[in-house]
């Protein structure tokens, strides 16, 4: 099949961050980031098209379209990941990239047509909640797991076991294809689109988007240890209120809260 690469200009920082966290909601399958601009490759069907037009017409972005060939459009995305340093302690890179040996964690990723790879801020965020936060030893839940960066995060830093949830088959044959590729042998991968059957968890990861975590806040808090810990992100700063509205309620208040380009994560605990 062949795919749509949507070339959108982009020149303020904060629209492009947002881009990143909203073209994977609308059917977007990879996306390449250049200077000035955002390629964004999506399967050629209408239903994608059309909604990727009226994201991209709702927020004022100017952009072409042009139809490209599904293996030179994934070379092309590849070619240009780069290696991603987060609070000097993770180091996400391609196998073609040279490992930073002073930095504790360092994962092996192929993006593919995953999402993941440390570059948006709702990763990274995630990310500096498991370092600070994190309890060896504990079970963690990976709910969303995309290229599968913060399971394999997980156990690098002495997670007993580990669940990764995702739905989607491509981010799933990634996401195995990673765990293997960084030596991974605690974790264990399911496809759905909830956490409903997967038993409790010390720290439950779910790193989706908003509509997703409305709808399953009390499974989320269900599948939860007692005092064991909540991060959440993919939520705009301008989701935060209706998040509390559905969260505090069975967590109380967030007891952390990161902020980057106009992006949110959030830490709760169950008492």
């Amino acid at each position: 099949m062949n795919h749509l690469a949507f070339h959108i200009q982009v020149s303020r920082s904060e629209l492009r961050e947002i881009l990143l966290g909203l073209l994977p909601e609308v059917g977007v399958e990879g996306i390449e980031e250049l200077d000035d601009q955002l390629i964004a490759y999506a399967k050629s069907n209408g239903i994608d098209e059309q909604q990727i037009k009226e994201l991209l017409e709702r927020l004022g972005c100017s952009y072409a379209i042009e139809v490209v060939n599904e293996t030179n459009w994934n070379q092309n995305w590849e070619s240009n990941f780069e290696p991603v340093v987060i609070a000097g302690a993770v180091q996400i890179r391609a196998s073609f990239h040279k490992k930073d040996e002073g930095v504790p964690y360092s994962m092996l990723i192929t993006p593919k047509m995953s999402f993941g790879t440390g570059h948006h801020a709702t990763t990274r965020m995630m990310i500096k909640l498991l370092l600070n936060h994190f309890i060896k030893g504990a079970s963690v839940m990976d709910f969303g797991t995309g290229t599968g960066v913060l399971a394999i995060l997980s156990e690098m830093m002495g997670a007993n076991h580990v669940v990764a949830i995702d739905v989607d088959d491509w981010s799933i044959a990634n996401a195995v294809e990673n765990f293997a590729l960084n030596g991974c042998s605690r974790i264990s991968i399911i496809k759905d689109d909830s956490v409903q059957k997967t038993g409790n968890f010390d720290i439950l990861l779910a790193n989706i988007n908003k509509n997703v975590l409305l709808d399953q806040a009390s499974e989320l808090h269900d599948h939860i240890n007692k005092n064991g810990f909540l991060f959440i992100s993919g939520l705009l700063s301008t989701d935060y209120q209706d998040i509390c509205k559905a969260y505090s309620p069975i967590f109380g208040p967030p007891f952390v809260q990161l902020e980057e380009n106009g992006w949110i994560a959030l830490g709760m605990r169950k008492s």
